[in-house]
């Protein structure tokens, strides 16, 4: 079962259910981000601060306790103060640590923020094993390039999720590419007929309206395609991967933002394959 702060519209939370995980509860201060959360009863929402959530009532209940802390003290975008930024989540979840004592811990962040810092601090909890890796969503089958960190502590080392897609023009081209799949681009995902992308993902869509962020050649890429128009809220919704049947409300404004900082469920499905099976392993050893 699982624990999540910082749960936003359900991006992981979508995906550790897929992945077999119960959702003890889930924490959101974002009243339209705690709606969706609501509605698609993937388990009970508590809406407020991480901090006064009622944490200490699951205590040596939770065998995952995850969440993406707020990544805009680590960004340029978000003046970069790091853990001076009032903003920042790290102390709230690390005290949510100590609270639950859960058996394992996954966190997920921008590649800016301090992975190494926070792997430490996990290892002063006692945990056996911590690590923590960049991935990028589009090597896991998702139609956009989205890389972000995720931390996983635990009681022993998990197997990390294999790559599965690469970029088509390296592929062949070394020895570990043999059994790989192009990576899946941005005019497949959103089924545009004549489409010239030269099998390129989109770049990381963004909280705002939808325009890719990136480099110039990226949104080039975007505006040949599309024109010069925002993705739509169904064309993010493909790009993050949301199945159809997730629900997202709240004003079009609302929902560009949730569906930008979400993680996108597939890969928080397999991640959460990758913990069970350790999990398993751990407790046939114990």
């Amino acid at each position: 079962n699982t624990l999540e702060l910082y749960a936003g519209c359900g991006g992981m939370a979508r995906g550790l259910h897929d992945a077999g995980l119960t959702a003890l509860l889930m924490v959101e201060k974002n009243a339209a981000a705690a709606a969706s959360l609501e509605a698609n009863q993937l388990g009970p929402v508590f809406c407020g601060d991480a901090a006064d959530a009622p944490l200490s009532a699951y205590a040596g209940q939770v065998d995952l306790l995850c969440g993406g802390p707020p990544w805009q003290p680590y960004r340029t975008a978000g003046k970069g103060l790091g853990a001076a930024d009032p903003r920042d989540g790290w102390p709230v979840f690390l005290s949510a640590v100590a609270q639950v004592r859960p058996r394992w811990v996954l966190v997920e962040n921008v590649t800016a923020c301090p992975a190494g810092r926070w792997s430490f601090d996990l290892l002063r909890k006692g945990y056996a094993c911590v690590e923590h890796r960049t991935l990028n969503a589009a090597d896991y089958g998702l139609p956009q390039m989205r890389k972000r960190v995720f931390i996983i502590a635990g009681p022993r080392a998990v197997v990390w999720p294999r790559v599965t897609h690469a970029d088509p023009t390296l592929l062949g081209n070394d020895l570990f590419s043999d059994d790989r799949r192009p990576w899946v681009s941005i005019g497949a995902a959103l089924g545009l007929k004549h489409h010239t992308d030269g099998g390129r993902p989109s770049p990381t869509i963004s909280t705002t309206d939808g325009v890719g962020m990136g480099s110039a050649a990226s949104r080039d890429l975007l505006e040949s395609l599309i024109g010069r128009r925002s993705l739509t809220r169904a064309e993010c919704r493909i790009l993050q991967g949301f199945p159809d049947h997730h629900t997202i409300v709240g004003t079009g404004r609302q929902q560009y933002r949730q569906i930008g900082n979400a993680v996108p469920p597939a890969l928080a499905q397999i991640l959460g394959q990758a913990i069970t099976q350790a999990h398993h392993a751990s407790m046939l050893v114990a």
